[in-house]
């Protein structure tokens, strides 16, 4: 039986997102004396279903628009103020000086 930092490591996964995935279901898993732990044939499973599509994958896919397509959530006002609180300073040009 695995410990979930087993199924973390594993995985190549974060500690926290191992037991997201515990306790949503998306692996199985079982209780001994309090802990939790992961059989082999539960996380191969769990990887056999990734890998046909079944399953959740590891990666987030709302991080980045495919190849050649842009961005349809930017907002340039809050990305602007997200710069101003760390510090960059960074103004937009005047429609005078873009001519």
């Amino acid at each position: 039986m695995l410990r979930v930092r087993d199924i973390a490591v594993r995985l190549n996964i974060s500690l926290s997102k191992a037991y997201e995935l515990i306790n949503r279901g998306r692996i199985s898993s079982c209780r001994f004396e309090g802990a939790i732990r992961v059989s082999e044939e539960d996380l191969e499973d769990y990887i056999a279903r990734c890998k046909k599509g079944r399953g959740p994958r590891l990666e987030n896919r709302h991080c980045s628009p495919r190849p050649g397509q842009p961005f349809k959530h930017l907002d340039g006002d809050r990305l602007l103020a997200a710069w101003r609180r760390q510090g960059v300073g960074f103004d937009p040009p005047d429609a005078d000086t873009l001519r």
